[in-house]
């Protein structure tokens, strides 16, 4: 369930247009977990690496 939860977070991050406040309250997760997800999305495509729904 944590696994989907982050892929769908991934997903929402990746696609835009919804505060992180929003998407913690949609996948009912933390504000800091859905800042943590945002960060390692961005450090992992900074070093060029494809990131997988």
């Amino acid at each position: 369930m944590y696994t989907e939860r982050n892929r769908i977070v991934t997903r929402m991050l990746k696609k835009g247009g919804s505060s992180l406040c929003d998407i913690a309250e949609l996948a009912s997760i933390p504000l800091s977990e859905v800042i943590l997800i945002k960060d390692c999305l961005e450090q992992a495509q900074d070093a060029g690496e494809t990131v997988l729904n």
